[in-house]
């Protein structure tokens, strides 16, 4: 580690269904993807009507429905903000809380919680940049919260030594 630093920063990750999302400005549509399935719609219409319920579809479908609500709840200045980030990025997280989905902890409501972000424009050369660091990604998300949930986090320290980054995650283990 010399002459590096190290930033432990602590985020509660939620037991779900993996769950990416992002704008298309060429189809002027969202990109609802899980599990290697991709659901393009521009409202709940499309999802209903071109992604039958028990298909290969059902979890992005699910997943999909759960996202249109969450935008139908928003007012345009907050959809336009989250298209604009969303053409240039993918939001990914954990979709919790559907009752007809089995996870190891229950959840009181359906929802997507977000915790990553990741660049859509990637080349070989930089792909080292395409995900965001935590605290980077978070910035990202918090600009679009409340209307989206994104996972808790905190900072747990910044380390220069060795010794003192494996004390800390030694104490944070035991938390």
């Amino acid at each position: 580690m010399e002459g590096n630093q190290v930033e432990v920063i602590r985020s509660l990750k939620t037991n779900g269904d993996g769950a990416q999302v992002t704008w298309s400005t060429e189809l002027s549509s969202w990109v609802i993807t899980s599990q290697n399935v991709s659901i393009v719609a521009r409202n709940e219409k499309d999802v209903k009507t071109l992604y039958p319920e028990q298909t290969r579809y059902f979890l992005a479908r699910k997943i999909a429905l759960c996202w249109m609500k969450k935008v139908k709840s928003m007012g345009q200045a907050r959809v336009d903000a989250l298209t604009e980030d969303l053409s240039q990025y993918v939001f990914i997280g954990d979709f919790i809380g559907n009752k007809d989905l089995i996870n190891l902890i229950k959840y009181g409501r359906e929802t997507i919680n977000f915790h990553s972000v990741m660049k859509k424009a990637r080349s070989a050369s930089t792909a080292r940049q395409s995900l965001f660091s935590e605290a980077n990604s978070f910035a990202i998300l918090q600009k679009h919260a409340p209307a989206l949930d994104v996972v808790a986090n905190r900072v747990c320290g910044v380390y220069s030594s060795y010794s003192e980054l494996c004390a800390s995650l030694a104490d944070i283990h035991k938390q």
